[in-house]
């Protein structure tokens, strides 16, 4: 029959699995009882992390020294030199100053920076993939704050190396800067031979009406030469320098065009050899960059790698479908090589096609130059014949000469800024370098302590996040506290886990009030008793008291075992009533199985006849019996209370061990008719939501909640249970011990007087 009884126990599961899916949803997070809990781990995450993390930023990360160069923009106000110029034309300077900062960080300085072979040689650039991207990475421009400079700064465990790439930033910068003035030069120079081309051409005008009033006139050869003939050959002559000047220019601008031309032929035939390989010169890689096809194709490539990488995680590896797709993306990878090659090559001819274009540009240039010398050579001839035989009106003359003389001025003025073109130019700022490259003595360690903070941080969030999930998943009762945090009622004692206090064998723990006197367990189970035998509010005994606890293995059977035994040796008649399955009372209490409770309500047993007698004086048990499958039907009988009654008349305290209330229904069915009801919590064995339904349970059906007892507590991060046992010890071994009892005198007791 018994083995039958405890076969049931495993019904329990569903009654825990319930407490999982509905008190999920009551679950609380204490910040202050995460510290009292979780700080011992909270502390283990963040130093397992926040070590290593600090171990590694100080081998891993090295210090750095930072060159810095310093460029100032001189702000200047722009020369209008044509009076139709928009106005607004220039450059706000703070713009222009961003502009600069852009360009010696970009692409197009750094570009030049990597062509340097010194630099190519450095060991930081050569162990890098993309090199252009780790020197956008350590070098910076950045403009002091209320001034006209801007600094220059690099950043590497090699000061040798961070000086090297500020000084060929800096250089590569001053050259193109430079080439951009002189592009400004270039406009000026433009605008300046617009107005010379003018002028020439009023005073060739001038110079033709000259050489017609001449003819016309008929002036002797003596007279047309004296008035007019040297100084019209001498304009001649002037256009036809000028037309010499041009084709020297344009030979010369052939010249280069011709070595640019070699130059592109050059890369043609490094590309056909190595057709995958970049070219950075005139542009070919950013204009790669920009081709949509090129554009289109990587997408595709950062496709196809995002599907395979996606395969890869979801098939095995060898599986049909992943050797498929790893099979597209080599055909995507070569089809965008392929491109990149195409447009390489379609690029570099391009470029060809346009300096063949140039070329044959400036060759008709030198052509229309040449005609023009011999036509003008001719002129000239022809002039000087012609002046032999001409002659002008001398009014006329004098008046057309006077006119060409003040346009000659004006040419020659417009010569003169040719010749001085490093005139202040158009543009909003002039550059000069400040201050040459420099090292600090002492490196900097700014990107380490970086590494640091960023280690702390995530230790501390990890931390926090391991105390964080550990308090919400873990909602066991551990300590007074928690209690507190469900309930009002009084804690009558916080019973130590038996592997805390003096007891050698953890099964006598329901006996430990007579087996271990001296312990504070046994004090604690002893301190329920005042509550029993004073309530707080009535000042009356506690005849009946019902124990139950909201799950299973809280102990509440120790509970009531303990007080059933402090209260017999306090000289009291006590009847511990078992309504459990199991008969771990009798167990303790070492009593065979006998017929119990369900006996005197099923088959009208007297009470006097079951009960039974245990080794405690006073202290009488009535287990459950046999029939405990129907026990809990007549719980809420009139045979019940009648037996309450009857046990309250015999005894005086009446204990009674229910199940737990969560679990069955034995508690809820007794509470009413008991003088008080006291809720055994065990510390990691209940939780918080378990408890609080168990407390709202008994308050529903109006018991009378003497208060809680919490059962088998640890010692905790910053508690005070072991202190406060180690007083309790230290108190009873300090105490002068008494004297044995053979010293004792013995006392008479006298029942009688005797007769006299």
């Amino acid at each position: 029959m018994r083995n039958e009884l405890k076969h049931e126990q495993p019904g329990v599961v569903p009654g825990v699995v319930m407490e999982e899916v509905v008190g999920g949803t009551e679950r609380q997070v204490s910040f202050s009882r995460m510290l009292r809990l979780r700080l011992a781990p909270m502390l283990i995450t963040f130093f397992a992390i926040a070590v290593p993390g600090l171990l590694a930023a100080w081998y891993f990360v090295p210090l750095g020294y930072t060159a810095t160069a310093e460029v100032r923009f001189l702000a200047s106000t722009p020369r209008v030199l044509e009076s139709g110029a928009p106005s607004g034309s220039t450059v706000p300077y703070e713009k222009f100053l961003n502009t600069q900062v852009n360009l010696i960080t970009g692409s197009a300085i750094l570009s030049r920076v990597l062509e340097e072979p010194e630099v190519r040689r450095l060991p930081f650039v050569g162990a890098q993939g993309d090199a252009l991207n780790f020197l956008k990475g350590v070098l910076k421009a950045d403009i002091q704050q209320n001034s006209e400079i801007v600094s220059i700064s690099c950043t590497l465990p090699d000061p040798a190396a961070a000086r090297l790439i500020v000084d060929k930033a800096l250089a590569a910068y001053m050259q193109y800067a430079l080439g951009e003035e002189a592009n400004v030069g270039g406009e000026r120079l433009r605008i300046l031979s617009k107005e010379r081309d003018t002028r020439q051409a009023e005073l060739d005008t001038q110079l033709r009406r000259i050489g017609e009033l001449q003819r016309e006139i008929g002036l002797p050869l003596g007279s047309a030469s004296q008035l007019g003939s040297p100084e019209e050959v001498s304009a001649y002559r002037e256009i036809l320098a000028r037309a010499q000047e041009e084709v020297t220019t344009s030979q010369s601008r052939a010249t280069a065009i011709g070595e640019q031309l070699a130059a592109v032929r050059s890369l043609q035939e490094q590309n056909a050899k190595a057709p995958a390989k970049a070219i950075y010169d005139f542009g070919i890689e950013e204009k790669l960059t920009a081709d949509p096809r090129v554009a289109a194709a990587r997408q595709d490539v950062a496709r196809a790698e995002t599907v395979l990488a996606q395969m890869e995680q979801r098939y095995a590896d060898g599986s049909p479908q992943l050797e498929v797709e790893r099979e597209n993306f080599g055909a995507i990878w070569n089809r965008l090589g392929k491109t990149e090659r195409q447009v390489r090559g379609e690029m570099l001819q391009a470029v060809v096609a346009k300096l063949e274009a140039d070329g044959a540009t400036v060759q008709k240039g030198v052509e229309d130059a040449q005609a023009r010398i011999d036509k003008f050579q001719g002129m000239i001839d022809a002039n000087t014949k012609r002046a032999l035989d001409a002659s002008r009106s001398l009014a006329e003359l004098d008046e057309l000469k006077l006119r060409a003389e003040e346009t000659r001025g004006l040419l020659r003025t417009v010569r003169e800024q040719i010749s001085s073109i490093g005139v202040e130019s158009n543009a909003p700022a002039r550059v000069k370098v400040a201050s040459a490259p420099v090292l600090p003595v002492t490196p900097e360690g700014g990107k380490r302590l970086q590494f640091f903070l960023l280690a702390i941080v995530l230790a501390g969030g990890a931390s926090f996040g391991v105390g964080f999930v550990r308090e919400l998943t873990d909602q066991q009762i551990r300590s007074v506290e928690d209690v507190a945090m469900v309930t009002s009622r009084p804690v009558l004692a916080s019973i130590p886990h038996g592997s805390q206090d003096k007891i050698d064998d953890l099964k006598n723990i329901p006996t430990a009030v007579a087996d271990y006197p001296g312990t504070a367990t046994a004090n604690e189970f002893r301190k329920v008793l005042t509550q029993l035998v004073f309530a707080d509010e009535t000042a009356v005994e506690i005849n009946s008291c019902l124990i139950t606890s909201p799950s299973q293995g809280d102990g509440k059977t120790s509970v009531a075992c303990n007080l059933a035994i402090a209260l017999a040796e306090a000289n009291r008649r006590v009847l511990l009533v078992d309504t459990t399955p199991s008969a771990s009372i009798e167990e303790h209490l070492e009593l065979p199985p006998a017929r119990g409770l369900s006996e005197i309500l099923f088959g009208n047993y007297p009470l006097a006849e079951i009960v039974q007698q245990t080794v405690f004086p006073g202290l009488f048990v009535l287990t459950a019996g046999y029939d405990v499958d129907r026990l809990a039907a007549k719980l809420a009988s009139r045979e019940m209370m009648q037996l309450l009654e009857e046990a309250e008349r015999h005894f005086d305290h009446v204990i009674i061990d229910t199940p737990p209330e969560l679990l069955l229904s034995d508690a809820k069915l007794l509470a009413p008719v008991v003088d008080g009801v006291v809720v055994v919590v065990g510390a990691g064995v209940s939780t918080l939501g378990m408890f609080r339904r168990c407390m709202a349970d008994l308050e529903q059906v109006g018991a009378n909640l003497l208060g809680i007892v919490l059962n088998g507590i640890r010692p905790s991060l910053g508690g005070h249970l072991k202190r406060d046992m180690a007083l309790f010890d230290t108190y009873f071994r300090d105490q002068p011990q008494r004297k044995g009892a053979e010293q004792v005198p013995e006392m008479q007791l006298l029942d009688n007087e005797p007769d006299s």
